[in-house]
């Protein structure tokens, strides 16, 4: 018969082995390997090509996998065990090429080069470049050299043996809350760092508009996490229905880190604007991984009639400002824009055409070494005292005519 305790330590191995088991069917990995044709054996993916002067691999000039035309034939497979959603579309970047072919790489951290080698996962990833050797997490991909001191631009490509810098990635272990019970401890930590994602939407802040007016303000958003941001829709919601909004883009295929993408706000006015001060709410919510942003957007109205006061103003002094200065007055086209801008109720278009043809007048006088002559303005204090200079003068007048006129008529007697 056997012993109750024997099946006691057989039920407690089986539990750890299932658990290991699960354990091992939760974790993704990454494999990748050359191929010296254009195509990658079983479920392995084509994540890049490349070739040199003899068709061979090392030392070599990069295709991007998707390259229409005639390719390369060394291929970078790469696979991903149990992670179905992997595949060559731009979710992680891992290097940047010039061109779609025939081309030089950088590290994927740089922006100058406008190809990006990528691949998505649906499981969080890490890529970069390391010297002599991979993290002990990472696989290697590739090598990169370049005449560069760091070896980070305009490189040639070659297997992971070749250069002393390697590309090197890795997909995260996701944490498995599923795990067997029984067999000690806590089963440990794990897993790398934490990947933080976030964008930002750059708007101007405050806004001044009119009635009837048309506005027309860039708005940006802008990758500031730790990794690649996919599907992003873009909206703008405004308060009331004194205004309309319209954004020209309101989808973004893809922000790689750090990289910024605009789209243009165009912001009317109604023939009647009922407040002082509207709002108008940017949102930016991002697919994978899913995050959200908003921002407002203040819309100020100053009252067309205000506006236009305030414009006209702001032209007269800019008259003035050339009048005192001279040299200045070859500039005077733009003040001829501004005025025919107030014409066409541009108030906005005006006060920057004023501006710049003061500012340009300045720099102007600046280049010929002279100080621009500020439109001499009486004070208060001044125009008190003229007035009373007058008056004085006038009573002083006065009494020398009834002086003189009086001693006319007693000389008469």
């Amino acid at each position: 018969m056997i012993n109750k305790r024997y099946i006691g330590y057989a039920k407690i191995l089986l539990i750890i082995i299932m658990g290991f088991f699960y354990v091992k069917l939760v974790i993704a990995d990454l494999t990748c390997s050359i191929s010296t044709t254009s195509s990658c054996s079983g479920s392995d993916i084509v994540l890049l090509r490349f070739e040199n002067d003899v068709e061979g691999y090392e030392n070599s000039h990069a295709q991007l996998a998707n390259y229409s035309g005639n390719s390369y034939n060394n291929t970078l497979c790469c696979g991903s065990a149990n992670n179905p959603g992997f595949n060559n579309t731009c979710g992680t970047s891992f290097l940047r090429l010039s061109n779609n072919t025939n081309a030089h790489v950088q590290d994927p951290s740089n922006s100058t080069y406008s190809y990006p080698a990528c691949f998505y996962s649906s499981i969080s990833t890490l890529c970069g470049t390391y010297s002599n050797n991979c993290p002990s997490t990472y696989t290697c991909m590739l090598s990169i050299a370049s005449d560069k001191g760091n070896n980070a631009t305009n490189a040639h490509v070659g297997s992971c043996n070749k250069y002393q810098t390697k590309v090197c990635c890795k997909i995260e272990t996701p944490s498995s809350s599923g795990s067997s019970s029984g067999g000690g401890g806590s089963g440990g930590g794990g897993g790398g760092g934490t990947i933080t994602a976030d964008i930002e939407i750059i708007h101007p802040g405050v806004i001044s508009i009119t009635e009837k007016d048309t506005i027309i303000t860039p708005i940006s958003i802008r990758n500031d996490g730790q990794a690649t941001l996919n599907g992003i829709t873009l909206s703008a919601k405004t308060n009331t229905t004194d205004l309309e909004v319209q954004l020209d883009k309101t989808f973004v295929q893809q922000l790689l880190i750090g990289q910024e993408d605009q789209a243009l706000l165009t912001i009317r006015g109604g023939n009647v604007l009922n407040a002082t001060q509207y709002e108008i709410t940017l949102t930016a919510k991002v697919t994978s991984p899913a995050i959200t942003d908003s921002a407002k957007l203040i819309i100020s109205f100053l009252g067309g009639s205000g506006k236009k006061v305030e414009t006209q103003k702001q032209i007269e002094f800019a008259k003035k400002f050339f009048e005192s200065n001279p040299e200045c007055l070859e500039l005077k086209e733009l003040l001829t824009q501004a005025e025919e801008a107030v014409k066409q109720q541009q108030y906005e278009q005006a006060l920057k055409l004023s501006d710049a043809a003061i500012q340009s007048c300045k720099d102007l006088l600046t280049s010929q070494g002279k100080t621009a002559q500020a439109p001499r303005q009486l004070r208060v204090n001044e125009i008190v005292l003229l007035i009373i200079e007058t008056i004085a003068f006038i009573f002083v007048s006065y009494g020398i005519y009834y002086y003189y006129k009086r001693r006319k008529i007693i000389n008469m007697r």
